[in-house]
């Protein structure tokens, strides 16, 4: 698409627009997506710099669709009405796909049970499903310091997946099966790859959606009550309302900053007067990144052994982190679980509390009667600190002494 000279601009821009793209695959060309330039919406004349956005976001689409696994080639032709009612036709596009080598991230992590079916887009962005995201794509989040919610919500991150195509396409195959094991497993691959295709449609939509508003003068970037005084101009549509909220913190958080940055940033932005649907998106994104066991064995710091990081992690799960081994981020971490305002990370870590506790990892670094003794104190700290899932951690401590009772040490 070469660069217009002023003339050429007006012309194009004095007559509506209209972009049919369309992608190679198995040899055959197939129109995947048709792009308006939707001047029926301004208030004033489309003009060049409308035509530059309109052509820089048809590029942008054409790319991202070259960029799926079997696509072979993409072509954008551009239609213009003409005055007797016909369009007249040019190929602008023309690019055949790269040979790309996926970044070596790993395989996929494993899902204990199978996630809920998926129906709508918006599904994707439930708890559930994030967290499912979150097991499976566990090294890519690390290896590209991302997190399920940011890849939904946030089209910056769109070029930075792509070299992950085959990665996320291996996901879904992963959770089809699981879903609906045998031969309908294909169609269910079908019907998710749709829905982030739907997903990478809303998400490059909302590229001049209203966001945050950076303060010049707040450490944390963004003044005290600017996250409620955002939702206080949303729509009231629930679907629609949680997207853009959930977009807005995701791209008030720079995507360039470290894990421990962004929650920083993300855990500040309710201030301390946010209300309840400020804290639940915070809540949702820092929950995001607790689904990995990396993140959380970061945030209680170093231990001696697994039972003195038990206990560590146990305290932060009542809202406490009272010694200096501590990451700098589970203060603010734990003053907002303790104020309940974040259920979903109190839930996460007590989810990684409890399949730490029934891993088959010894407690401490001794022989068979300090293992014994760990056992008991461990196992009598975490009732005291966690009575609600008390029942749970005694089954499984039972279990261990049972296991431990046959190790080669006992005397």
């Amino acid at each position: 698409m070469a660069a217009m000279t002023d003339a050429e601009a007006v012309r194009l821009a004095s007559r509506p627009l209209r972009y049919e793209i369309s992608v190679r695959r198995d040899g055959r060309w197939q129109i995947v997506e048709v792009v308006n330039d939707g001047r029926e919406k301004l208030s004033r004349p489309f003009d060049k710099r409308d035509l530059e956005v309109l052509e820089q976001r048809v590029r942008n689409i054409a790319n991202e669709h070259l960029s799926k696994p079997g696509a072979e080639a993409v072509r954008v032709l551009q239609q213009r009405l003409r005055g007797d009612g016909d369009y007249s036709e040019t190929v602008i596009i023309e690019k055949q796909a790269e040979r790309r080598a996926e970044a070596p991230v790993g395989g996929l992590g494993r899902l204990a049970t199978a996630p809920p079916l998926c129906t709508t887009v918006d599904d994707l962005l439930g708890r559930a499903s994030c967290k499912a995201i979150g097991i499976l794509l566990a090294r890519l989040c690390i290896e590209i310091n991302g997190s399920p919610l940011e890849f939904l919500c946030d089209d910056s991150w769109g070029r930075r997946l792509e070299k992950y195509d085959a990665l996320i396409a291996s996901a879904v195959r992963a959770v089809a099966a699981m879903q609906v094991p045998g031969p309908a497993a294909r169609a269910r691959a079908d019907t998710l790859e749709r829905l982030l295709d739907t997903a990478r449609k809303r998400r490059r939509a909302a590229f001049k959606a209203p966001e945050l508003v950076p303060s010049k003068v707040s450490e944390t970037g963004y003044a005290e009550g600017e996250l409620d005084r955002f939702l206080s101009t949303l729509p009231t549509s629930p679907e629609e309302r949680r997207y853009l909220a959930l977009r807005a913190v995701c791209r008030a958080v720079p995507a360039t900053s470290a894990w421990e940055g962004k929650l920083a940033i993300a855990l500040s932005l309710p201030g301390p007067n946010g209300s309840s649907e400020a804290w639940s998106l915070v809540d949702e994104f820092v929950a995001g990144y607790l689904i990995n066991a990396k993140y959380v064995m970061e945030i209680i710091g170093e231990r001696v052994d697994l039972g003195n990081a038990l206990e560590a992690l146990g305290n932060l799960c009542v809202g406490l982190a009272p010694d200096k081994r501590y990451g700098a981020i589970a203060a603010p971490l734990a003053a907002g679980i303790q104020a309940g305002h974040l259920p979903l990370c109190r839930e996460e870590l007590v989810d990684r509390l409890v399949s730490s506790w029934a891993s088959p990892r010894p407690l401490s670094k001794g022989r068979f009667t300090e293992e014994l003794e760990a056992l008991k104190a461990v196992q009598g700290k975490l009732v005291q600190m966690l009575p609600g899932i008390a029942r749970k951690i005694a089954e499984i401590g039972e279990r261990r002494r049972s296991e431990l009772w046959q190790r080669d040490d006992v005397v």
